[in-house]
């Protein structure tokens, strides 16, 4: 099968577990024998070029700008699958590529400027309660007006309006959550797609003996609740941080005069694998909804228990599967760990299942690969 990948990669100064996953999707997808061609646009090149900022604003508010059409029409691909057009991309093209076309939404930024619908420490939905305008007046992406004004002109009218949504034959979404946000919103059930991102197990060692400290490995932001997190670490427990963001160097100074948890700063990708091997369990005290964050999956893989935060995509796969444990709030945090240590064997046991059985590289490839062929026999065209 001939396949065509389409991703704007998002910069290097802001880590982005969704770049990690496209370059993972091409190898395993070539593993499989599969002729894959990556379109790419990459920030931290496109941000030298003189006026970057202004041109890509206007390209976001208008939808128009570098197409990879060129590209598709030399590939002549079976399929092709977009991950992420902003804010490289132009989407005008969608209406001229008449091939079968899969779409993945790896966030909520079809209806949030922010992607995160998360605003000042709670779960916010303004922009489709009462109209895009909202993410201008809060200063949704980045703290600004300027330049959250792009996104809310191309998010005006959401779903409906949606050039990818509306053009793909087939919407590939990454957690129930998702999945039941979109098809709230009106995107056809039928034409949506729950396939899971995958870790490759290579690098973990789920049967190594469980230490005694828990990790939070995450962005250090405010929709994350690492400072919620820290406040209420019990003292009876070690927690170490990795990390970088905007409240790095706050979360540094809460921990000041605890002993007991350590924020320890940013970790290549290729750390991670370790990090969560030598630990206990992964703590996820994320307040927004999420995607499908990459480091659950590593921890799955890496056969360790996790404590969620209720109220995101992590802790409806915990509470769904017995993968760890969901609490509501602080004050249940302490016995949550309590009651993991107490059976953690069990726990352990849970989280190699489920890995196996829904994020292995496995797995994915014949979800995704069976998503390719349902596509391109239903629309009849190559």
């Amino acid at each position: 099968m001939r396949i065509a990948l389409i991703h704007s990669f998002y910069s290097s100064q802001a880590p982005s577990g969704e770049n990690n996953i496209v370059n993972a999707h091409i190898a395993a997808l070539e593993k499989k024998g599969h002729e894959v061609l990556l379109v790419a646009k990459y920030t931290d090149d496109e941000a030298e070029a003189p006026l970057y900022k202004l041109r890509t604003a206007l390209n976001v508010a208008t939808q128009r700008g570098p197409s990879p059409l060129e590209a598709l029409k030399k590939f002549a691909p079976d399929i092709v699958h977009v991950h992420n057009l902003f804010p490289n991309f132009s989407k005008t093209w969608l209406d001229v590529w008449d091939g079968p076309l899969v779409a993945t939404l790896h966030n909520f930024r079809p209806v949030c400027a922010a992607g995160t619908l998360f605003r000042d420490g709670h779960a916010c939905t303004e922009c489709i309660d009462f109209g895009s305008h909202r993410a201008v007046v809060n200063r949704c992406y980045r703290g600004s007006a300027v330049a959250s004004l792009p996104l809310a002109i191309q998010t005006k009218g959401g779903i409906a309006n949606d050039p990818v949504i509306r053009r793909a034959d087939r919407i590939v979404v990454l957690s129930e959550r998702a999945y039941g946000m979109y098809v709230s919103l009106g995107v056809d059930p039928a034409k949506v797609s729950l396939v899971p991102n995958f870790v490759d197990e290579a690098p973990f060692a789920p049967e190594a003996e469980p230490g005694r400290h828990w990790v939070y490995i995450g962005r250090l932001s405010s929709e994350k609740g690492v400072l919620t997190l820290i406040r209420s670490w019990p003292a009876s427990e070690e927690l170490r941080i990795y990390g970088e963001g905007p409240l790095l160097e706050e979360a540094k100074e809460l921990v000041v005069n605890s002993p007991n948890i350590s924020v320890l700063g940013g970790v290549a990708s290729n750390e991670v694998p370790a990090h969560l091997s030598e630990a206990r369990g992964l703590v996820f005290p994320s307040e927004c909804p999420e995607g499908a964050p990459l480091v659950y999956l590593e921890a799955l893989a890496a056969g360790r228990p996790i404590i969620a935060r209720n109220g995101n995509s992590v802790a409806d796969d915990v509470a769904a599967h017995g993968t760890g444990l969901v609490y509501s709030n602080s004050d249940q945090l302490g016995s949550s760990l309590d009651s993991v240590n107490e059976n953690w064997a069990g726990y352990h046991a849970k989280t190699i299942n489920r890995y196996m059985s829904a994020f292995s590289h496995s797995a994915w490839t014949q979800q995704i690969e069976g998503v390719y062929a349902e596509v391109i026999g239903r629309t009849g065209k190559k």
